[in-house]
Parts: structure tokens; sequence; C-alpha cells
């Protein structure tokens, strides 16, 4: 029974006191290493959240640390403006095993000027507006199948006012001038001109470089006078037109567009309309509320 019950006694025997928790930490082998590092992003100017990117991906928003895998990143620190985004930190990073790297940047208040944005406002002052005087040859289209055209052109000066009532959206008033000569079947002479007061409600699209897109449209009244070899006719029916306008920036505050677009009068239930081919001169910025 000896080597028994020395057996049961070495198995039942106290294994002795506990190790402290340092001595519990135990060494990895030299093999095992960390396939990590460590970026640490730190913002130094004014408080407005940024974007992060690594070789293209984005990270996250308003990072403070992150860990990436060893290797080589493009790294990018980005800002959001009215729907635009702008690098304003850029920087290579090389990570190795338990790296830890801080990159600083420092943030403007004011945001970066946008290339083209509509050139109608400024992202900083939303509050802009745009006068513009523009000349445009009629082509008739729905009402004169059997009219000679002899002379057709209008006159135009509009008001935009952009980021009213929401961003991205434009709204003005545009008064026209029409003046337009025909000749009628069976042989009758017909002068039309008058006047088109309309609102205008719109929106603009981009950034392009250097150009900037408006599509609008609006509806108002016409008073116009119809001269016929017979007979003088004075009106007012309802107008309404819709154009698509490119703009091209001249220095700080000139601007000229090209505008096509439909111009029509609805008269007696019938639609009579004209498409536009039009140049225009702008002047831009004009302050109306400075937007802090």
């Amino acid at each position: 029974m000896q080597p028994v019950l020395l057996f049961l006694f070495v198995l039942l025997s106290p294994a002795g006191p506990p190790l402290a928790a340092e001595e519990q930490y135990v060494q990895p082998p030299a093999s095992v290493v960390s396939e990590f590092g460590r970026l640490r992003f730190s913002n130094s100017g004014y408080d407005h959240s940024y974007y992060v990117y690594a070789n293209g991906t984005f990270l996250g928003a308003d990072i403070g640390e992150i860990d990436l895998p060893v290797g080589t990143y493009e790294i990018e620190i980005r800002r959001r403006d009215d729907g635009f985004s702008h690098v304003v930190g850029q920087r290579t990073v090389t990570l190795k095993p338990d790296d830890y790297v801080e990159i600083l940047f420092s943030m403007d208040q004011a945001a970066p000027p946008v290339p083209g944005y509509m050139r109608l406002t400024n992202p900083s002052e939303r509050w802009r507006g745009i006068f513009t005087l523009r000349g445009a040859g009629l082509i008739p289209m729905g009402g004169f199948e059997s009219v000679t055209t002899k002379e057709a052109w209008a006159a135009a000066a509009t008001a935009l006012f952009g980021h009213v009532p929401f961003r991205h959206f434009v709204t003005g008033v545009e008064v026209e001038q029409l003046k337009f000569r025909a000749t009628e079947e069976p042989g009758v002479d017909m002068d039309v001109q008058g006047t088109s007061v309309m609102g205008v409600l719109g929106l603009t699209a981009g950034p392009v470089s250097g150009v900037d897109f408006i599509a609008r449209g609006g509806a108002g009244v016409s008073i116009y006078s119809v001269d016929r070899t017979d007979v003088r006719e004075n009106r007012y029916d309802p107008a309404f037109n819709g154009a698509v306008e490119f703009g091209f920036g001249i220095g700080k505050h000139s601007r000229v567009s090209l505008q096509t677009g439909l111009f029509g009068i609805v008269r007696d239930g019938r639609f009579y309309s004209w498409l536009q081919l039009g140049v225009g001169l702008g002047e831009l910025d004009v302050s109306l509320t400075r937007s802090e």
C-alpha cells in the first residue's frame, strides 16, 4: 500500500503560494511580434470635422487614434463644406511594428475656395446675387405653323439670388422685352411686341472649374400688342419660360453666359412659344447678407 499512499500524498499536497501579478505575465517567444502600428491625428487649428483616408479608403471621421497593419500609407485629411470635399493635409507614412506616429494638421475656419462653385455664390457668403443682361434670337415653335418670320428677338434683365430658400436653389425675377415681325397666311403682316415679367426658380450644379450651370424656369404675365394690317390689339396673358444657362467667369466680378430655353405665351387656351438662343453679360457677387 505504500506506493499508493505516496501517490495520493503527492496529489493532495498544496501547490505552494500563487504567483504575484507581475510574475504571471508570460513573455511571448521572440518570433511573435506585433503586426500593427498606431496613428494619432491632432488638429491644432479651428475645431471642424475632418475625414481620414488611407490609400483612398475612408477610415472614419474625427479619428483620434487608429491601429493599422504595418505598411506604407498615403494619408489624407479632408474637410467637407457645402457638399464639397477638400484635402487639407496629406502625408506618406510607413508604419513598422509598434510604431506610434502623430500626424499634425491645422484647419482654417474659412472654407477653401471651390473652383467654379457656381460663381453665383461663395460658400462662406451664401446670400449672393447675380444680375445679367441678355440678348437672344427667337425661333418660332408652337402656334406659328402658318407664319413666315421676318424678325424675332428678345432682350432680358435677370436678377437671381443664390441659396434661396434652400441651398443650391436660385430664385429671382426676369423682365423680358420681345419683338416679333412675321407674315401670316394669306399675306397679312403681323407685328408683336411686349414686355413679360416672371418669377424664376431654379437649381445650380457643379463644380466645373471656371464654369457655372443654372437650370431654371419661371412664370408670370406678358403685356403685349399685336398689330396686323387691319387691326391693333392690346393684351395681357400668362407667360412662361424655361432655360439652361452656362456661365463663364471673367475676373472676379464679371460673367459671360450662353443660354438656350423656351419662352411662351398662353393665349385663349393655346400655347405660342419661341426657342431662345442668347448671350448674356452679368455682374457677380452682389453682396446682400454676409453669413458668419
